[in-house]
């Protein structure tokens, strides 16, 4: 299952970067868990063994890192198992539950231009994770399994609560959105999610005006540029391990999901809002491309904030906020069930 979820995702980043006029085989960046990380330096290949500049890697793995002046090491933690490597030494010590230990590695720790460099599959497998690299678009991708109580951390139970989440109208007076807001709905959507996930006002004229620098309309969403100008990242909705989990595509955050009937796309939609309870996109294609946010649900039913007067005419009566799915433009105009959402996606902090 893993092997074709990671096939997917390379052939998705392969099309993008043909796309963006991006080279995949750059070597800017590596892919832990489904998000790309950025290394502050490109890596460089000894013996035969990939270093790369350790900290950006084990950040995203949820470790830290140190450094020990006395010894001229790496002192990389997770918790549960310490690593120590000595620059221009091969012997890495090792500390976990079953006490400390040393593992000889094929090539030591090197300082280049002082940066630390050390080698990357020895220090992911040491820390419990996986390293897969695709000789076709040149990425590397790692799997870390997150800790349990990082998981239980995270795991919310969401309840309908309008108050706790921001609500952006299309056509609020106060932004003077070109044309009555119309097609500012994903610009719309991202203000609202932002907003509560970073804590601070972001709206939907700060969201367009990333769009315009990016020598584009103001509606036109430029998806990595948005949450990184802001300081968030793409997280995947759904656990990939779901049975709602489908695909995730790095580049766009977005979330596909495996929702052949209304049951599973509800269930899926709350185990969204269970890992993040700012609130999550959710996106419909069809005749009527339209974004919208869920916000939280009590039972089965799921509740939403609708930028758009839902095609009955631009009123600022015609507010849509914490409405169930029929009273949404995909569900009470289009006539879409939600199991034609076509992906959702999720925010969270750098």
């Amino acid at each position: 299952m893993r092997k074709r979820i990671l096939a997917v995702v390379i052939a998705v980043l392969c099309c993008l970067s043909l796309v963006m006029g991006v080279a995949a085989s750059d070597g800017s960046y590596i892919v832990v868990n489904g998000n790309a990380v950025e290394l502050s330096r490109a890596p460089v290949t000894i013996g035969g063994r990939k270093m790369v500049p350790i900290r950006a890697v084990a950040e995203a793995m949820r470790c830290e890192v140190g450094w020990d002046a006395e010894l001229q090491a790496a002192i990389i933690s997770n918790g549960e198992v310490s690593l120590s490597l000595r620059i221009d030494h091969v012997d890495m010590k090792v500390t976990d539950a079953n006490g400390e230990y040393t593992v000889m590695m094929d090539v030591p720790p090197i300082l280049i231009d002082g940066t630390t460099y050390l080698p990357l599959r020895v220090v992911v497998e040491a820390l419990g994770g996986s390293v897969y690299w695709d000789g076709d678009s040149g990425v590397t991708y790692i799997d870390y399994p997150a800790k349990t109580e990082e998981v239980a951390e995270e795991t919310f139970t969401s309840n309908h609560n309008p108050s706790a989440h921001t609500f952006y109208f299309q056509n609020e007076a106060r932004f003077n959105l070109p044309y009555n807001g119309s097609g500012y709905c994903w610009v719309c959507s991202y203000a609202m999610v932002l907003t509560d996930v970073m804590g601070y006002p972001i709206t939907p004229v700060d969201v367009a005006a990333v769009n315009s620098s990016n020598g584009a309309n103001g509606n036109y969403c430029y998806h990595a540029q948005i949450v990184s100008t802001f300081g968030a990242k793409f997280v995947p909705a759904v656990d990939p391990s779901s049975p709602y989990y489908r695909d995730y595509n790095v580049w766009f955050g977005l979330t596909y999901l495996n929702t052949p009937d209304e049951q599973s796309a509800i269930n899926a939609l709350k185990e969204a809002l269970d890992r993040n309870p700012a609130g999550v996109l959710v996106r419909f294609e069809g005749f009527s491309p339209h974004t919208i946010v869920a916000i939280g649900y009590e039972g089965n039913t799921i509740y939403f904030n609708e930028p758009m007067p839902c095609g009955y005419g631009y009123s600022e009566s015609s507010i849509y906020q914490s409405v169930t799915f029929d009273q949404t433009h995909p569900g009470g105009y289009c006539g879409f069930g939600l199991k034609d959402m076509t992906a959702i996606q999720a925010i969270a902090r750098q």
